[in-house]
């Protein structure tokens, strides 16, 4: 009976997310959770029953890029630039870094022209929506804000162009507050992208702002490619005049 019960919740929780890797681990740590009697019946009911409001009123899972080998979440572009080479496309990186990001000493970590690499270090801010409890444990709404870091490398073979974004991280900032006789200052906290998965690890209440998060990095960085692809490609626009 148990495993009948089991299966049929599981074909419901799949049917809202179906599979990429990240919402495979979803699906199997909810599973995993059950069976290993972490969570009972009715708590399995209830998070399949909110995981399908956000899936159906807010969110799609986002279709993040997940490395089954090193675990870790990456985004991996390539393009190919007719009629420009590798000095062009060198050189418009660089003036990207430079118009964008203001300082560049502040972002490039590495470039070497020889070997086509370039090494940048950026961030964006991340606006989300989240639930919390209240006083009167009523769930609530509101708005947040964290920064999001990545490191960029860039590879140049000819005209082709490789962007791999990876170590994606946020810094958060927590204010500070008194415990007891103690006062804990306002202070900065770091964690990986790689803490926010599996989403259905975590508490209910923080699902929405985890995937509010993972979508709005997940347009943050796809936009950035998209920006530093279409600013390559205006290149001989640029020129002709």
């Amino acid at each position: 009976m148990k495993n009948f019960i089991l299966t049929t919740l599981l074909i419901a929780f799949t049917l809202s997310c179906l599979y990429s890797q990240t919402r495979k681990i979803e699906v199997e740590n909810l599973k995993n959770r059950y069976e290993k009697g972490q969570i009972k019946i009715y708590e399995y009911q209830e998070m399949s029953k909110k995981w399908h409001n956000i899936i159906n009123n807010y969110y799609e899972y986002p279709d993040l890029p997940f490395d089954t080998n090193s675990k870790e979440i990456h985004y991996i572009n390539n393009f190919t630039f007719q009629g420009l080479n590798k000095q062009n496309i060198f050189a418009r990186i660089l003036e990207y870094s430079a118009i964008n990001f203001k300082s560049m000493d502040a972002v490039i970590v590495h470039k070497d022209f020889k070997s086509g690499k370039i090494i940048l270090k950026g961030y964006f801010d991340v606006n989300y929506i989240e639930d919390y409890n209240n006083f009167w444990k009523s769930e609530k709404e509101k708005v947040n804000s964290l920064k999001c870091y990545s490191t960029y490398i860039f590879t140049i073979i000819d005209n082709r162009l490789k962007i791999d974004v990876q170590n994606i991280f946020y810094e958060t900032f927590i204010k500070g507050e008194a415990t007891g006789s103690y006062y804990v200052p306002d202070r900065y906290f770091d964690y990986s992208i790689n803490m926010l998965l599996p989403i259905t690890n975590s508490e209910i209440v923080e699902w929405k702002g985890r995937f509010s998060i993972l979508n709005e990095t997940d347009n943050g960085i796809k936009d950035l490619i998209y920006s530093i692809e279409k600013f390559i490609q205006e290149y001989i626009s640029d020129y002709n005049f």
